[in-house]
């Protein structure tokens, strides 16, 4: 299952605002969706929230980072080991 058909799936599904940010860092990828990258795309967004100034792009980036890092966790735990899958995402 592609990550974006796996995002579709979510219950509840995020905010617009968020979906639509969501899906395109997904679509450009049209892979499966894995615990690791997903915890990738969660340092991603933290570091662009780290290198703006406070302002509202930037605690939106932070957010984006809870939820990839959300994601990750329950994309860990339908995996056949979810405590290896775990340890890596708090290993970010």
């Amino acid at each position: 299952m592609t990550e974006v058909n796996w995002l579709d799936e979510m219950h509840p599904s995020p905010p617009e605002g968020l979906r639509v940010r969501l899906e395109a860092d997904m679509m450009q990828s049209g892979q499966e969706a894995r615990p690791d990258r997903l915890r990738d795309a969660a340092r991603v967004s933290l570091e662009t929230a780290s290198a703006r100034s406070r302002d509202r792009a930037a605690a939106f980036d932070l957010l984006l980072a809870d939820a990839w890092i959300t994601y990750a966790c329950e994309a860990a735990m339908e995996r056949e080991d979810p405590d290896a899958a775990l340890d890596r995402i708090v290993s970010l």
